[in-house]
């Protein structure tokens, strides 16, 4: 009778997937198939030589999986070592020869504690030294000092080496404490676990109970890769509790790293708090659970859900920095945010953006830690904001923003009533048209009839603003200043050929007509025909009634009135 059993990926790089042998097994017993080295490093000659030395001495005992990859790896010429090449590489085996040669003397004898003594001392001096740290791991696990193996596996810095040790030590710990009950080993070790066991079972309690437990390995099998499908499947399509019922069936121990991690997710996605504590306390590795314990935090933020972000942030002793100040912002917690927004790595200015909405003294304060350089707008807006004028007065910004900045703090010190200091702010800028509206608009305020005349004069020279010019016309006349008054307002008129608005041509007739102003005649005859014919009418009768006759005449502006009567002829 032959039974039909499942192949092992020795190699120890596929994904773990079940495949049916070729061939068949004798019923008498399994015996562990050839293991497939990697061939492009042959065993030196006297690693051949006493491999087969150290089998034979095991007597009938299982082949002790770990002590072949160790041998091995001891075989591999030095060139293909991981410490470094060259002349250093030949020294370090050099100097490592003599612990080395013990340690096979010690392996001979089966002598494990001298095996380890060995290796520690050439580690001491060696500490890169990959022979000699994979003898140490496969000593710590003859002696049942697992955690110790592995530790000093993950002092490996051959990752495929450390992976394969990793495996093969499981197997050492099945080998040395049975377990009650069939091991399943997570991914590419699944297969090597289950056929220990069975040897350790065909060993222990008979090849017929060994021969009933291998008939339930092929459906177990089949359940935990169906299972695995279904729950990728389901996360394709974000049906979390599709994943949840496809791997929570499973023992959380029993989970491949990858599954745990995709339960986890699901079950964040659901929220069952309960459901997660669980699963970590059969995280796979410190890493696993604080990337699950990571989602869970974040995802109860995203929900705007506090008390359950704090529950969970309170559970742990890892920082969570982001998740912390997350976690303050999200509770506009201003005291806890000044605190954690450094530790987090936050934009300083994003910090104090934020503390200026919630805690306008506490964003004073933060806004002094800042460098402006960081972001000079954002920076000048919230010190404006802030109405921080000692800081905009003793902080010089990159030149582009220096205009920007003293427009700041004269806008600050207008609302703290020091007009004074305002306007000295405005003089050291540029004196742009809006500059001098700000400053004639000051001086207005003020009282200073005289200042804002002058500055809105000088707005309208720079601008053309016939806005400035009704400012500036206003305020001459306010003053006394009636003729400046007019002669500003005949220029501009002349200037824009007539197209003047109605209130400034208004202000240009009454001035024209008045009879306290003196009349120039040249100019009132350059303003006429921009002036509405009643006006332009009085303006020339005007010029006549001056004895202006001549320019009237010559301008062919009238034949009436005093200037139609001829001279009377002089006496002869």
């Amino acid at each position: 009778m032959t039974i039909d059993f499942i192949s092992l990926n020795t190699t120890g790089k596929g994904s773990g997937d079940l495949n049916t042998m070729g061939g068949t097994l004798p019923e008498s017993g399994l015996e562990r198939p050839a293991r497939d080295y990697d061939n492009s490093f042959p065993l030196a000659p006297k690693a051949m030589t006493r491999i087969p030395a150290l089998y034979r001495s095991a007597g009938d005992s299982m082949i002790r999986p770990l002590l072949a990859l160790s041998l091995l790896l001891c075989a591999l010429p030095l060139a293909a070592q991981p410490h470094p090449g060259g002349e250093a590489g030949e020294l370090d085996a050099a100097r490592g020869y003599p612990y080395m040669e013990k340690a096979w003397q010690a392996i001979d004898a089966q002598n494990w504690a001298e095996v380890e003594t060995q290796m520690r001392e050439l580690l001491e001096h060696l500490p890169h030294h990959e022979q000699g740290r994979v003898f140490l791991v496969e000593a710590l696990a003859r002696k049942g000092s697992y955690e110790e193996a592995e530790q000093a596996i993950a002092l490996l810095t051959d990752t495929e080496t450390a992976e394969r040790l990793k495996n093969e030590l499981q197997l050492i710990r099945i080998e040395q404490n049975p377990p009650a009950s069939a091991p399943d080993f997570p991914g590419a070790s699944r297969q090597q676990g289950w056929q220990t066991y069975n040897q350790y079972l065909q060993k222990s309690q008979g090849e017929a109970i060994a021969q009933n437990w291998r008939k339930t390995v092929h459906d177990r099998a089949a359940e935990l890769e169906l299972r695995q499908s279904q729950a990728k499947l389901a996360e394709k399509q974000q049906d979390w509790r599709g994943v949840i019922a496809a791997l929570s069936p499973i023992e959380p121990e029993q989970l491949r790293r990858e599954d745990w991690l995709r339960l986890g997710a699901a079950q964040v996605h659901e929220f069952n708090e309960d459901a997660l504590k669980n699963l970590l306390a059969h995280a796979p590795d410190p890493a696993a659970a604080t990337a699950l314990r990571t989602l869970v935090i974040d995802h109860a933020l995203a929900r705007h859900d506090p008390d359950a972000a704090r529950r969970w942030l309170d559970s742990t002793d890892t920082p969570f920095p982001h998740q912390r100040l997350e976690l303050a912002l999200l509770r506009k917690d201003a005291a806890q945010v000044e605190r954690l927004a450094a530790q987090a790595g936050q934009p300083c200015l994003d910090t104090a953006d934020w503390l200026s909405r919630h805690d306008p003294a506490a964003a004073q304060r933060y806004l002094q830690t800042c460098a402006p350089t960081e972001n000079p707008k954002v920076w000048l807006k919230l010190a404006q904001q802030l109405k921080m004028d000692e800081l905009l007065e003793n902080t010089r910004l990159p030149s582009a923003f220096e205009p920007a900045r003293l427009h700041a703090l004269a806008s600050i010190w207008l609302t703290k009533g020091r007009d004074d200091l305002a306007l000295n702010a405005l003089k050291r800028l540029p004196q742009t048209p809006s500059v001098l509206r700000q400053r004639a608009k000051i001086h207005s305020a003020r009282g200073e009839w005289a200042q804002a005349a002058a500055r809105w004069e000088e707005h309208y020279r720079l601008s053309d603003s016939t806005l400035a010019l009704g400012h500036a016309s206003q305020l001459a006349l306010k003053q006394g200043q009636a003729l400046h008054a007019r002669e500003l307002l005949e220029t501009a008129l002349i200037r824009h050929e007539g197209k003047l608005p109605a209130p400034l041509i208004a202000r240009i007739t009454d001035l024209s007509l008045r009879d306290d102003l003196p009349l120039e005649p040249q100019r009132a005859s350059a303003i006429l025909r921009y002036l509405a014919p009643p006006v332009r009418e009085q303006l020339i009768n005007r010029l006549a009634d001056k004895g202006h006759c001549e320019l009237v005449r010559t301008q062919r502006l009238s034949e009436s009135g005093r200037c139609a009567v001829p001279a009377p002829a002089e006496p002869d």
